[in-house]
């Protein structure tokens, strides 16, 4: 925000709201931008073949570990995923 300020002209003193500046900017907030990206990314994620973050997308824990056993590593849940 500190430079969509300095570039509408504005500073700290004259308090205005940030949606105010984005607004007269014709700026697109970033925070729709991200939402925007992480709809997509799902899609992305399912075209990858062979890819582990697929896998790791499609795979979960099963089950409970044993009372003193060692967590187990990501890559060791993946190795037991279908």
């Amino acid at each position: 925000m500190k430079i969509f300020r300095r570039r509408a002209g504005d500073t700290c003193i004259d308090h205005k709201k940030s949606e105010e500046i984005l607004e007269e900017l014709k700026v697109e907030p970033v925070t729709e931008n991200l939402r925007r990206y992480e709809s997509n990314w799902p899609r992305h994620v399912t075209r990858m073949n062979n890819r582990m973050t697929r896998i790791m997308l499609n795979c979960g824990p099963v089950g409970r570990r044993q009372l003193g056993r060692p967590l187990k590593r990501l890559l060791d849940e993946a190795e037991t995923c279908p």
